[in-house]
């Protein structure tokens, strides 16, 4: 039986299951992290087991800001893996008492009193495989300091890559691009978009987006059953 999966990827109620449960991998894009309760009603369907949060062996933040990062702390047993200059960033900002953007003090003070186990990734490196089928994309600095999103390849849906706020909405790719109300790199944000582009073309992939409420309503949703 496939067991621990918790796939919190572009919003809270879209499991994708089973290659990311067969690897035990947690993708906290965005929103808040479901509960153990939550997650054994998605997968349902799936007969999927679900654990504890302290069985999730990997953790992906797309960046630090208050609505991707929150609840972070839940996850200690894992690996809270994130673009080197993101946490550079974050953590420079708070030991100056800078506030940067969109980050929450009490969140970083979580994360440091229940000592997570942080892998960062450099900005040299890019496409890192967490699993088969599930590649880590380095977007680097553009709409925060550092930015990274998934691809994820899946038997049924083809190939996904998971943007989160690398790219806000469909409005926000175009073309035209639109840059997002907080931004960080105008002109990383813009090579990101292209770049992502160029990716879902060679790969024959879709694009989900971080904050696309219309793209939302085409989702299969945690109700309905899963993506395999």
């Amino acid at each position: 039986m496939v067991k621990n999966i918790v796939t919190l990827s572009l919003v809270p109620t879209v499991p994708v299951c089973p290659i990311i449960a067969q690897n035990e991998i947690a993708f906290r894009q965005i929103q808040n992290v479901l509960s153990t309760d939550a997650l054994n009603k998605a997968c349902h369907r799936s007969k999927i087991e679900v654990t504890e949060e302290k069985d999730i062996k990997f953790v992906v933040a797309s960046h630090l800001h208050l609505d991707h990062a929150g609840c972070l702390e839940m996850f200690t047993n894992a690996t809270i893996i994130v673009h080197e200059d993101e946490l550079n960033g974050t953590l420079q900002s708070y030991a100056r008492n800078q506030k940067e953007g969109a980050y929450v003090w009490a969140d970083i003070d979580a994360w440091i009193k229940n000592n997570l186990q942080w892998q960062t990734v450099k900005r040299s490196e890019d496409k890192l495989e967490l699993a088969e089928g599930i590649s880590v994309l380095n977007f680097g600095s553009g709409h925060a300091w550092g930015m990274l999103g998934l691809h994820v390849q899946m038997p049924e849906t083809g190939g996904i890559i998971l943007a989160s706020d690398a790219i806000y909405t469909a409005e926000s790719f175009g073309p035209p691009i639109k840059p997002p109300g907080i931004i960080y790199d105008s002109i990383g944000y813009s090579n990101t978009v292209e770049r992502i582009r160029k990716l879902a073309k060679e790969t024959n992939s879709q694009v989900w987006f971080g904050h696309d409420s219309e793209q939302f309503k085409n989702f299969r949703k945690s109700t309905e059953g899963y993506y395999e």
